[in-house]
């Protein structure tokens, strides 16, 4: 059994009022929820109970049309990166059932749940189709669905190295250094250290095929969706080729391409633009 003080801060109670009839539904341990667009169904997350081992996090799918809940899942230790189609057909987020609380690596998958299903599923892990295996799911990213909800955009970030906490730190030197090939300058690497860890390559998951496909990479760190991500094609920005330049310049350059969403092939249609 999990020690007490390794489950989170308890969720608060979710009061959701049907203005129209009147009928006022009452959740417990909420901790996050979330609409689709038309208001035709509330995603919601709960906490544990520290009291009560056997009342485990879950997610639940409430059709506000029909008052039917479902579970979606339930026992994981960190849910996040909920995305809905603007219908409420389909729904994905990010999720860790493994690792313990206070883990330093956690690996996380994307599931996928539709109404029906007895629980979500994984719909990006290690096996995936077209996933590299030095990448892996960003959590910080906000995933969202293309407009007619055929396509789920999430990031793939590249893995990070472990800090080793084997050591203390008057044990070890702290040293900042710098090379004139480095894309930034030493100062502005330690700012962006915690953006760092957070960056990530825009990809997507073709929600028929269940293809994964990597748009982004650091070649070409920007990738910007078309038609509400309906489009077939992408604008890809590439500083790259510039980064050490602009260290002294201090101005925006960029190559750009165009971005097959289906192939992920880039084609370059702009050198240096200003």
């Amino acid at each position: 059994a999990k020690a007490k003080e390794e489950l989170p801060e308890e969720g608060t109670t979710l009061l959701l009022r049907n203005l129209v009839s009147g009928i006022t539904t009452q959740y417990n341990l909420v901790s996050e929820y979330f609409f689709n667009k038309y208001g035709t169904v509330l995603v919601i997350e709960t906490t544990p109970q520290k009291s009560n081992e056997k009342i485990p996090a879950t997610v639940l799918w409430h059709d506000l049309n029909s008052q039917k809940t479902d579970t979606v899942m339930n026992r994981f230790q960190e849910a996040t990166g909920y995305a809905i189609t603007d219908n409420g057909g389909r729904l994905a987020f990010v999720a860790e059932r493994d690792s313990l609380p206070k883990a330093i690596r956690k690996f996380y998958k994307v599931w996928y749940y539709i109404p029906g299903m007895d629980s979500a599923i994984i719909l990006v892990g290690p096996g995936t189709a077209g996933k590299n295996d030095d990448g892996i799911i960003q959590p910080a990213f906000n995933n969202y669905f293309s407009k007619d909800g055929s396509k789920l955009f999430l990031g793939l970030s590249p893995r990070q190295l472990v800090k080793d906490t084997s050591l203390v730190d008057f044990e070890t030197a702290k040293l900042d250094l710098w090379n004139y090939k480095d894309d930034y300058l030493q100062p502005q690497q330690l700012v962006q250290v915690n953006t760092a860890m957070k960056q990530s390559w825009l990809s997507v998951v073709d929600m028929g095929s269940g293809k994964l496909i990597q748009l982004g990479n650091d070649s070409c760190e920007t990738v910007i969706t078309s038609q509400e991500g309906n489009g077939r094609f992408a604008l890809g920005i590439s500083t790259k080729n510039y980064r050490i330049q602009q260290q002294w310049t201090q101005h925006d350059i960029a190559d750009l391409y165009l971005v097959d969403i289906l192939s992920g092939q880039k084609k370059l249609i702009g050198r240096a633009v200003n």
